[in-house]
């Protein structure tokens, strides 16, 4: 017979906040890699083939994310549901709708919560490729004695 008690269902559930916060942060993580890279690569095709493997590994995230807030919720998976992330853009449909699902009312405030996190991953990345470029484009500078 397998009992748990409330106790166990607790230490679970903390343990598990703190496994999505650790994906929060390897997200933060992936997001400045991937701006420092885009600074170092200057080529569209490798760029490209940056931003697709940046993408698979931003997916397979917060597919983990998801698993984790519906062991944390006691929640049964969607049936389905790594099929539709994969199918559609993670951050645009799948996590909104995942968030209304499993929240209610309250998923509204967890959207613009996501989206605000969304919005400073691009600053993080966009600002990481941009100093990037900045301190490589110095270091390859005219000499100073040419006009």
């Amino acid at each position: 017979m397998n009992t748990t008690s409330p106790d166990d269902l607790q230490l679970e559930a903390s343990s598990n906040a703190r496994k999505k916060r650790k994906v929060l942060f390897a997200i933060v993580a992936l997001f400045a890699v991937q701006g420092l890279l885009f600074g170092l690569i200057p080529g569209e095709t490798e760029q490209k083939v940056l931003g697709f493997v940046a993408g698979i590994a931003f997916a397979a995230l917060v597919l983990s994310w998801c698993a984790l807030d519906r062991a944390e919720r006691n929640l049964t998976p969607w049936r389905g549901f790594t099929f539709f992330v994969v199918l559609f853009p993670t951050a645009l449909v799948m996590v909104p709708l995942y968030l209304c699902a499993t929240r209610g009312w309250k998923g509204i405030a967890s959207i613009a919560l996501a989206a605000l996190f969304f919005v400073g991953l691009c600053l993080i990345g966009g600002t990481v490729a941009g100093l990037v470029s900045l301190v490589t484009s110095e270091s390859v500078s005219q000499p100073s004695g040419s006009r």
